[in-house]
């Protein structure tokens, strides 16, 4: 860990919620440090499996997310055509920005198609284990995380858009 990604992290808490931005940077940044030490000493003789573990979680995450964006930016706000469906004025207040409920629910599938098509070392989902080895599976998480987001999001945030206007 380094100090960017500390100040990163003080920085990303502190947009997370208005009340958590009145605490001082320092202080967050000083917490993360110390979870940090806390999680390395406590993972220090079981480090790889606990990277293994992480990364593939992390994977299964970045895909919902990449979907949920490519597909905001190109298909709602037109970014065929550059930023002009950004209103860049209105990134801190919450009533111009949108609600977020179809982003939630599309990522909830996206977790719904991973954990049924993962095949970690602690889990193997109920498709994996159809594919290949049903001790050790195949494992199609990103896939069906994919699929499962892909399919959720559209229509969700298009009705959103619907309903909230915005």
């Amino acid at each position: 860990m380094n100090a960017v990604a500390l100040y990163s992290a003080g920085l990303s808490i502190q947009q997370f919620a208005r009340p958590l931005g009145v605490v001082p940077r320092f202080i967050w940044t000083s917490l993360m440090f110390v979870a940090i030490i806390l999680l390395a000493l406590v993972g220090r003789n079981q480090l790889l499996t606990f990277l293994q573990n992480f990364l593939s979680l992390l994977g299964y995450w970045n895909t919902s997310f990449f979907v949920i964006m490519f597909t905001e930016h190109y298909f709602f706000r037109r970014g065929w055509y550059g930023y002009q469906g950004y209103d860049l004025d209105a990134w801190n207040n919450p009533a111009k920005m949108p609600v977020g409920f179809a982003g939630g629910l599309a990522f909830a599938a996206g977790i719904v198609g991973c954990v049924v098509g993962m095949s970690e070392t602690w889990y193997v989902g109920k498709l994996a284990s159809m594919i290949g080895d049903p001790a050790s599976g195949g494992d199609i998480g990103n896939e069906l995380a994919f699929l499962f987001t892909s399919i959720v999001y559209a229509p969700a945030r298009w009705l959103e858009y619907r309903i909230m206007r915005r």
